[in-house]
């Protein structure tokens, strides 16, 4: 079960460091031609032309974001930046991640 207090205080503290925010360095991208949402570390080989893709039809829900997130964090190369962008991502393609944190 989910404590509610603890998810709206890490939601909270994370206003310093928006979702909604361009990036400086592209590690996650949306690739609207092939429908995906590509991640990438060319430190382990996932480069654009061979990304690391999730199918938009893969990742429509909250829950599916939440679920790619816990997944994708137990990769060695997946980071804290990583996870914004994944998350700035599923917005830009419609889904409404602030129902699943």
């Amino acid at each position: 079960m989910i404590n509610e207090t603890k998810v709206q205080a890490f939601m909270d503290s994370m206003d310093i460091y928006p979702f909604n925010v361009e990036p400086e360095v592209l590690l996650v991208k949306v690739d609207e031609t092939a429908k995906t949402i590509d991640v990438l570390c060319p430190a382990y080989g996932y480069t654009e032309s061979s990304p690391y893709a999730i199918a938009f039809d893969r990742i429509q829900t909250p829950e599916k974001v939440l679920g790619w997130l816990l997944q994708l964090s137990a990769k060695r190369w997946f980071t804290v930046e990583h996870a914004r962008q994944l998350i700035f991502s599923a917005q830009q393609i419609g889904v409404k991640v602030d129902r699943c944190l």
